[in-house]
């Protein structure tokens, strides 16, 4: 015959999930590093564009500083969630709240704006 397990009742989940939290996450130095860089050059471009014509958005034809921030931060974000998503038990419940958080952040944009 097998042996049967038997389930964990909801006070050792609880239990469980803490002692999870608990633990010290850490952190990828490159990826941080590269993240403050990135918004370091999404300031530098926007306010400083005007000043040194070289590093604004090119016109139409070419490649200048400020075309790179975008893909850049973008593909920060992919990793970061590449990350995040391995260590995450309910994979359905981190996509919904990643979804209600970049729509709120999106209507606090256009709210301000």
């Amino acid at each position: 015959m097998a042996d049967y397990v038997q389930l964990r009742n909801e006070v050792e989940l609880e239990e469980e999930h803490e002692s999870i939290k608990k633990k010290k996450t850490v952190r990828l130095a490159s990826l941080d590093v590269f993240r403050g860089l990135s918004v370091f050059l999404m300031i530098f471009v926007d306010y400083a564009g005007a000043i040194l014509p070289s590093i604004s958005h090119s016109p139409w034809n070419g490649v200048r500083l400020a075309d790179f921030v975008m893909p850049f931060f973008l593909f920060i974000v992919g990793v970061s969630l590449a990350l995040v998503y391995k260590n995450v038990q309910n994979k359905m419940k981190a996509t919904f709240k990643a979804v209600i958080r970049a729509t709120q952040l999106f209507l606090l944009g256009i709210f301000l704006q």
